[in-house]
């Protein structure tokens, strides 16, 4: 598990509202690491005190009351792992996602679908995964037909171009 990884556990194991907490520490993320503030998180010489009292600021800025976040933000600032935040934001929201049973599902077609079809799609992989889905439809000509249907780890692959290569591969054989 990388850093970035141990990290988003730990403040996911957190007490409190893990959803509220990610939307603060999304702004937080946004705040903390544009080209400018990682120029000054990360000058050598800044002084500690005065990074901590700009993190402190910040987390107070988005929620005065939570203790737990401004404490997080002052430990990555302490560890020196403030160019994490994003990372550690995009896990966060990942361990919510799972928490709350949403699965984000990627289907790609070689052509636009109707939404009659979409629609059935979405149903199918909802009754499937058993979860709450976020689906997102793209398109790749290069799949010459059929779908091709990611999520978390998993990949279903209908396509039309894969059957022939598999065709191609078991005729060589």
């Amino acid at each position: 598990m990388n850093v970035a990884a141990r990290y988003a556990r730990a403040l996911f194991a957190l007490d409190g509202d893990a959803a509220a907490r990610q939307e603060k520490l999304a702004v937080i993320s946004e705040a903390c690491t544009s080209p400018l503030a990682l120029t000054f998180w990360q000058h050598p010489g800044v002084k500690l005190s005065a990074r901590q009292e700009l993190a402190a600021a910040v987390a107070t800025r988005v929620d005065a009351d939570d203790k737990q976040l401004h404490n997080f933000l002052l430990l990555l600032v302490e560890q020196q792992r403030l160019p994490l935040l994003p990372a550690i934001t995009a896990l966060h929201a990942e361990l919510v996602k799972q928490q709350a049973g949403i699965a984000d599902v990627v289907v790609t077609s070689s052509h636009p679908l109707q939404e009659e079809q979409q629609q059935e799609i979405q149903a199918t992989i909802t009754a499937y995964l058993q979860k709450k889905i976020n689906i997102t439809f793209t398109v790749d000509a290069s799949i010459l037909g059929g779908l091709v249907i990611a999520w978390e780890h998993r990949v279903w692959d209908f396509s039309l171009s894969t059957k022939l290569q598999a065709l191609v591969k078991h005729a060589v054989d």
